[in-house]
């Protein structure tokens, strides 16, 4: 499915609804199959997202335990990798936010972008009458964030998440407290 069916079909006023889930579903399997998680889920994949779904809605959704591990190339650092649960519903909100904040980045914003990337920029440097840039890694970037600036700067743009789950103004939104943490 291309992405602009994706983001069509995400701008649905119910973000949680089966669909969509079965949506980011596909795209999760399509790098996690192999793995022992992901085969465990595909057993019985569709009560699995009914389960998902109801959760979300329902605003008692929890990221389960991540499992942590070190690599060592190019630099030493802790991962913490998402059970394939939490996975379905990273790319369920992926498909939800990337539209929103993408048009907000500037052009020459090349990290972790889709048809962007290291050999875009180079060919973007090359193209340019002048050759300067800046690649940085911040050391514990993300551990760091102060996560209530980034709740307020994230409910400011989306009626997604709310401060409370029992919030009238969107019928489908959730503790952002309880959801962000999984991605930072």
């Amino acid at each position: 499915m291309g992405d602009a069916k994706i983001r069509e079909r995400v701008k649905r006023s119910d973000i949680f609804c089966f669909q969509n889930l079965l949506t980011a579903y596909h795209q999760c399997r399509n790098r996690k199959r192999k793995t022992i998680n992901a085969a465990k889920f595909e057993l019985n994949y569709e009560k699995g997202l009914l389960e998902i779904e109801r959760e979300l809605k329902n605003g008692t959704y929890k990221p389960g335990k991540s499992i942590c591990f070190v690599v060592t190339s190019p630099t030493p650092r802790e991962v913490f990798a998402a059970d394939f649960k939490d996975r379905i519903v990273h790319h369920l909100l992926v498909n939800y936010l990337e539209p929103i904040w993408e048009k907000k980045f500037i052009y020459h914003s090349y990290a972790c972008r889709k048809n962007k990337g290291a050999h875009q920029a180079l060919k973007d440097i090359r193209r340019s009458k002048e050759y300067y840039y800046l690649q940085a890694d911040i050391s514990a970037f993300f551990m760091s964030l102060k996560k209530d600036i980034l709740y307020n700067i994230i409910k400011r743009h989306t009626n997604l998440f709310s401060t409370s789950p029992k919030d009238k103004a969107c019928p489908s939104a959730i503790s952002l407290r309880n959801f962000l943490p999984m991605f930072i």
